[in-house]
């Protein structure tokens, strides 16, 4: 029997975004959400319930298991990987936005998906929710000199910016709009460096097996309230992070 997750989560073939890279999110959201060791659904399963081919399915689970967050045993199935160990760096980052300006650079950006969803079980973790609790899904694609560098998903709760359309964010960023309203407090980021999805690899001009610069995102407010949750992909070849680290004096 399907995972009820699964039920309440569906692709639309509407949009650009791939069907198997819906689906691979999907399952992230299902692993991020989900103990080491629990069944994901099989591949005739995710075919009949999302109405899509085998090879679709096996795409989505074949690029989940090469960033080990799944592991496959011949004829059991396919499982959610142990988690990584986390160590913490106190540092501060810019904005995207920010270290473009600093660079002379020209900022665009592309609005790929805009929508108000019920947030799964990842976001509600993620940004503390009650369930069935609506947030805006918004996933853009950013470039430098109209060279594209960084692909970005963010989830914000609708009863924080009840009145935001699509067009504020062709307008403005994200951080802009916080700002705008709210005062943020502290921002906890994780960084990994990830396989490149084929999708990725498609909107960055790279090649296979590339491999993109995963930042994670959570901004809190005073009294430790989360208010965004923001994924974002940045091209390996065109990027670089810096840690700055100052020391008090003695």
């Amino acid at each position: 029997m399907v995972d009820s997750y699964f039920l309440s989560h569906g692709i639309n073939k509407a949009t650009p975004i791939p069907l198997y890279y819906q689906i691979k999110e999907i399952l992230l959201g299902y692993i991020k959400s989900s103990e080491a060791g629990k069944p994901i659904p099989t591949e005739d399963e995710l075919c009949k319930l999302y109405d899509v081919s085998r090879p679709t399915i096996r795409q989505a689970l074949r690029e989940l298991e090469m960033s080990n967050l799944i592991y496959r045993q011949k004829a059991k199935g396919s499982f959610v990987g142990e988690s990584k160990v986390e160590q913490e760096l106190l540092i501060h980052f810019e904005s995207f936005e920010e270290r473009m300006k600093r660079h002379d650079k020209q900022v665009r950006t592309e609005i790929l998906e805009f929508e108000t969803v019920d947030a799964d079980e990842n976001v509600i973790r993620k940004l503390k929710l009650d369930n069935n609790t609506r947030v805006y899904k918004l996933r853009t694609i950013s470039y430098a000199d109209d060279v594209p560098m960084v692909l970005s998903l963010s989830f914000l709760p609708v009863e924080n910016f009840p009145e935001l359309t699509r067009e504020d964010f062709e307008q403005h960023s994200v951080q802009e709009l916080i700002r705008q309203k709210y005062q943020i407090r502290e921002e906890r980021k994780t960084f990994e460096v990830k396989p490149a999805s084929e999708f990725e690899v498609q909107l960055f001009g790279g090649h296979k097996n590339d491999f993109v610069q995963y930042l994670e995102t959570i901004s809190y407010m005073a009294d430790q309230v989360p208010l965004q949750y923001t994924m974002e992909r940045y091209r390996s070849d065109r990027t670089k992070f810096i840690i700055k680290f100052t020391y008090p004096e003695e």
